[in-house]
């Protein structure tokens, strides 16, 4: 047994060292509360004092207040505005009552003179220039303020207020206070005589003292005063007074006159309270302690005698030597002699019992080590250790396989020597160098590479490192981990493959797919056709939303109630819903079909729901079209029914088996039998064998696709003999099969009969046209021969007129002159329009083709025409578009021809006004670079008109409006029936539109050839 290196304490010195320090805590809480009862007294004394500052300033301004509504009350009043002072006097002397704070009243002027006083004397230092300087800021800011009257002891504080006059400051009412209503103040509100009170202005200036160091009153205060009174006038704060003593310092600013009270109050104030209060306590807590001390130390001497008694029996035990025990002084003592008797009877019996656990643990633990041997070497995964130089200390078979070498060839090696794999081994090296330097195991890195058991093959590996300590703290080798999950790795390809096609075969499926949870009914999944249904362009759109994100609540009310029954049917049931509206965000409402079952997790609790869900919207548009086409056809077949069996003829069907399938009502009273008789009634069974014989070759061309019609004669029942007329119209399929063929059988008995008559009048309509052809090529002769017969005499006529014009006549003579040739040149006209007529009847007449200019055509007309308008009065006016050809290729004479006799009728029938010739190319006529052109001449005149019941027949040969127009005007009436042949000729036409008393629009129109283009607008 060592010897200790110092002397110990006794037992006696650490029993009084208890003593003292079961002492120490009341010592330190009594110190404690010692400072605390100071800290309050402190806190105590500071709030008394700022609350003492805030009662005096509240009497304070009550005070003032008083005084200053007094002030403004006198003011005020009208004596003062009339000038009546005794009057204000009067009035200010019945306000100084002794409650009243004031002494006495003052009315000064602006020069500081005093011009009215109430109340006490004024003071002896009161002069006018005085009282004009203590003013002059009241006259400058015109409002009320604090000023002293006077200096030293006997200053009085005064309010002043400014009285205005005519809108002007005029005066200025001062109130003194009573000298001794500060001292009343701080009496009734207790302020001791230990503490001093300081009363400041809004400006700073300390007008009134009490108590504490002498200050110069109406002076400002001191600088760090004066800015703390400035920055906050209410403040509470441990300072300084002027001479130094510690005080601590509350003012408050009166809300209303803005004066500011101080109250100071000396710190040692709190401390002097203090001592009064602990100084007997302290001094009997001293007496307390000193005699506790002396009894413990008494005690510990006992006890100190009766531990020494037990050293000797303690060293017997230790040393394995009989235990020996003395007489013990107290219990405790006597139960440790026991203790130690028990003690050692227990030392004895456990040293047997670990001599036994410990040759039991040595067993188990060679048996753990030969089991962690196993599993260390037959484990399923690469283990290994590695020294602080990477070097392997230790490694299992299935490591040692995974390099293709055995394990001895691995121990002491570097790392990097047994991986072939580059990429493998820069990765293995780089993380067993981080685990070096940061000192904390990596886990659950992937590696990928081919090992040198097989080259070829691509591996995964997931590798775990984990550091090994020493003693010192420093790393002394790396376990490793090595899984291989290649396997894992190829089935999460193949899972990843077969979820995509999934994922696409849900995409592309012509179906809505939706997965629904089945707390909150939101979409877990929602696949692209569906999702494209509902107007969105993916299902990751619908992904997290429910029903009501996109269809009307109404809608989706009904879903969520549906998916709830869903989800409390019993597991396996699938709910199937045949007809569901879902409106589109576009308004457009589509139909589903949809089939819903729960899914359920490994508890039979329903976790979503799915469903499937397909577009019927076609099928039932395609099924109410089909109902619709079906009541049609069902009304078309009664249609056809109705028209059928009131057709004045047989009509039937009959199939490529020759069965009938259709037959009208002519048809079964043909036969005499009824609906139920006639049809699937085979043909040559019906019809007979000998009528069956004459429609075999028809019926056999029908069903060969080729439509039969021929002639027949049917017998009725009567006798009766009918002439027909049969069809037979193949019924041939979409791909050119024929069904079979309709038969149309109808009665030409009366056709027949008309036929014949038909034919006996054809037979007397060719004699006639025989006879009028005769007719007509004598009437030719006989006008060929008139018309020369006619013209030699006239022509001579016509020539013996103009050799008389040359003689002198007398003027009776010459007017039957003129007669005679206005008759002949009307009957050679006459002459001329019967044979035009006659030839263009007779197919004669030949159009020629010539190059002419329209305005040489257009002066010609004008100086035919131009004498007879002139005599009437009436204007000939042409208008021609200036664009048109100079030169055109036509009939020039027949154009001239047709329109002379437009413009000569519209001449003969207009008494006065105009007659207008209009030339404009036609609508569409106006193309650049055509070569041919349709011209359109419009003759407008302001005559007589032509009612509408004779425009229809005024191109007629031989008619004119009326009979008395024939009177009239002359004429045969040809002239318009040959203007319109003529126009028919040449490939025109001509046109009339007209009212009576209203003119005539005559229209023709004609095409013709020119050299040059229309010229451009």
């Amino acid at each position: 047994m060592p010897a200790p290196s110092r002397r110990l304490p006794s037992i006696r010195s650490q029993i009084a060292l208890l003593v003292l320090a079961c002492a120490l805590p009341t010592v330190i809480g009594f110190g404690a509360v010692v400072a605390q009862f100071y800290q309050r007294e402190r806190d105590t004394l500071m709030e008394d004092t700022g609350q003492a500052a805030r009662l005096v300033a509240a009497a304070i301004d009550r005070d003032l207040l008083q005084g200053e509504g007094a002030a403004r009350a006198l003011a005020g009043s009208p004596s003062l505005q009339s000038g009546d002072l005794d009057a204000l006097r009067r009035q200010a002397a019945a306000l100084l009552s002794p409650q009243f704070p004031a002494a006495q009243f003052l009315l000064s002027d602006a020069s500081g003179k005093i011009i009215l006083q109430a109340g006490a004397p004024l003071p002896a230092a009161l002069a006018s220039a005085d009282n004009r300087r203590r003013l002059a800021p009241l006259y400058a800011q015109d409002r009320v303020q604090l000023s002293l009257i006077g200096s030293g002891a006997g200053a009085q504080l005064a309010i002043d207020v400014p009285v205005r006059a005519e809108r002007r400051q005029a005066y200025a009412l001062t109130v003194l206070l009573k000298p001794e209503r500060l001292a009343n103040i701080l009496r009734d509100e207790n302020i001791g005589r230990h503490q001093a009170m300081s009363l400041y202005d809004s400006e700073g200036a300390i007008v009134a003292q009490a108590g504490g160091p002498r200050q110069l009153l109406g002076e400002p205060a001191e600088a760090a005063m004066h800015g703390r009174l400035q920055a906050d006038g209410n403040a509470l704060l441990a300072t300084s007074a002027a001479d130094g003593t510690p005080i601590y310092l509350a003012f408050s600013r009166s809300p209303v006159s803005r004066a500011i009270v101080a109250i100071a109050t000396p710190q040692d104030q709190a401390l002097h309270e203090l001592l009064n209060a602990v100084t007997t306590i302290s001094l009997a807590m001293a007496a307390l302690l000193l005699a506790g001390f002396s009894l413990a130390w008494w005690v510990g001497g006992r006890i100190a005698g009766s531990v020494r008694a037990l050293v000797g029996p303690a060293q017997a035990l230790a040393a394995g030597n009989p235990l020996t025990l003395g007489a013990a002084t107290f219990r405790e003592a006597g139960e440790v002699g026991q203790a130690f008797r028990a003690l050692e009877l227990d030392l004895r019996r456990n040293q047997a019992q670990l001599e036994q656990l410990v040759a039991e643990r040595t067993a188990q633990l060679e048996k753990s080590r030969a089991q962690l041997e196993t599993l260390y070497a037959t484990a399923p995964v690469g283990l290994s250790y590695v020294d602080s130089q990477l070097r392997f200390v230790r490694l299992n078979d299935y490591l040692a396989a995974l390099n293709d070498q055995p394990v001895g060839a691995h121990l002491g090696r570097h790392v990097g020597e047994m991986i072939p794999d580059d990429a493998v081994r820069r990765g293995v090296l780089a993380d067993y160098r981080t685990v070096l330097d940061s000192g904390r195991p990596l886990t659950g890195l992937q590696r990928s590479g081919y090992p040198a058991a097989s080259p070829n093959q691509l591996c995964h590996w997931v590798l775990s490192y984990y550091p090994q300590f020493g003693t010192d703290g420093r790393i002394a080798g790396i376990t490793a981990l090595l899984v291989d999950v290649s396997e894992l790795k190829r089935t999460e390809a193949e899972l990843r493959r077969s979820r995509q096609l999934m994922g696409s075969v849900l995409e592309n499926m012509p179906a809505m797919i939706f997965l629904k949870r089945a707390a909150d009914l939101r979409y877990d999944l929602f696949n692209r056709y569906g999702a494209q249904m509902l107007g969105r362009s993916g299902g990751e759109e619908l992904i997290g939303k429910n029903d009501y994100d996109f269809v009307p609540a109404a809608q989706a009310d009904n879903f969520a109630e549906a998916d709830r029954q869903v989800l409390a049917a019993p597991p396996g049931h699938v709910t199937e819903i045949a007809e569901e509206p879902v409106t589109a965000p576009g308004g457009q409402t589509r139909y589903l079909t949809t089939r819903k079952v729960a899914l359920r997790d490994e508890h039979g609790a329903p976790t979503h729901v799915l469903g499937i869900s397909i577009d019927i919207t076609e099928r039932k548009e395609a099924k109410e079209a089909l109902r619709a086409t079906v009541a049609k056809l069902a009304q078309s077949e009664h249609f056809v029914r109705t028209v059928a069996d009131n057709l004045p003829g047989m009509v039937a069907y009959w199939d490529a088996g020759l069965r009938c399938r259709f037959a009208n009502r002519y048809f079964l009273d043909w036969y005499g039998r009824d609906r139920a008789q006639i049809l699937d009634a085979p043909m040559p069974e019906l019809l007979g064998a000998d009528e069956y014989a004459v429609c075999a070759p028809y019926v056999q061309g029908a069903l060969a696709g080729q439509p039969q019609a021929f002639a027949d004669r049917l017998r009725w029942p009567s006798g009766e003999v009918s002439h027909t007329w049969v069809n037979y119209i193949p019924d041939i399929g979409d791909g050119g099969a024929v069904h079979g063929f309709f038969v149309l059988v109808s009665d030409v008995t009366e056709l027949k009969e008309t036929e014949l008559h038909l034919q006996e009048l054809n037979e007397e309509l060719v004699l006639a046209r025989d006879r009028a052809e005769a007719a007509s090529r004598a009437k030719s002769e006989f006008l060929a021969n008139m018309s020369h017969e006619i013209r030699t005499p006239m022509n001579a006529i016509i020539g013996l007129a103009r050799l008389l014009e040359q003689a002198a006549l007398a003027p009776r003579e010459r007017e039957q002159l003129d007669k005679i040739q206005l008759a002949t040149q009307s009957l050679l006209g006459l002459v001329n329009d019967v044979l035009d007529f006659s030839r263009i009847d007779a197919g004669q007449l030949v159009l020629e083709h010539a190059s002419f200019g329209l305005e040489r055509i257009l002066d010609s007309i004008g100086v035919l025409v131009g004498g007879a308008a002139g005599d009437k009065g009436v204007e000939l006016v042409y208008d021609v578009d200036p664009r048109l050809p100079p030169e055109l290729a036509g009939d020039p004479m027949r154009l001239e021809q047709v329109l002379l006799n437009l413009i000569g009728n519209a001449v003969k029938f207009t008494e006065r006004g105009e007659v207008v010739l209009q030339v404009r190319p036609a609508a569409g006529a106006d193309l650049a670079g055509r070569h041919a052109i349709l011209l359109e001449f419009r003759v407008r005149d302001t005559g007589i008109g032509i009612p509408a019941a004779q425009q229809a027949h005024i191109f007629d040969a031989f008619s004119q409006a009326d009979g008395s127009s024939s009177r009239r005007f002359r004429g045969a009436g040809l002239g318009l029936a040959i203007c319109r042949q003529l126009a028919d000729m040449m490939g025109g036409a001509i046109s009339v539109s007209s009212e009576p008393g209203g003119g005539s629009e005559f229209l023709f129109s004609c095409p013709f050839e020119c050299s040059a283009p229309l010229a451009a607008p």
